[in-house]
């Protein structure tokens, strides 16, 4: 929290980071392997759920928890959109997570 303070847009763009690098990149391999439920965009429920829980474990070490949740859920439901979630991800993170810090 302490860094927060002293470099906000650098760690809300290093939260951004660890929603894209780690929460993206485990629901692909999580949906891979075990996604059984289909979600639009060629996603699965299964991979989704493991990019959040990923992303909030990740979010938790430098947010508070209840950020970490709603950046986690919101910044991977951008998944669904119809743009490319490389896009999406790490800009829907950062503008969540800039309007609750």
């Amino acid at each position: 929290i302490i860094l927060l303070i002293i470099f906000p847009q650098e760690i809300i763009v290093l939260g951004a980071l660890f929603v894209s690098v780690y929460g993206d990149g485990f629901s692909s391999l999580v949906g891979k392997a075990f996604g059984k439920t289909p979600l639009p965009n060629k996603m699965t429920l299964e991979g989704s759920a493991a990019g959040i829980a990923v992303s909030a474990f990740f979010l938790s070490s430098i947010f508070p928890l209840h950020v970490s949740l709603i950046t986690a859920v919101v910044a991977m439901g951008a998944e669904l959109l119809p743009i490319d979630d490389n896009f999406t991800i790490p800009l829907v993170a950062g503008l969540v997570l800039s309007f609750l810090l």
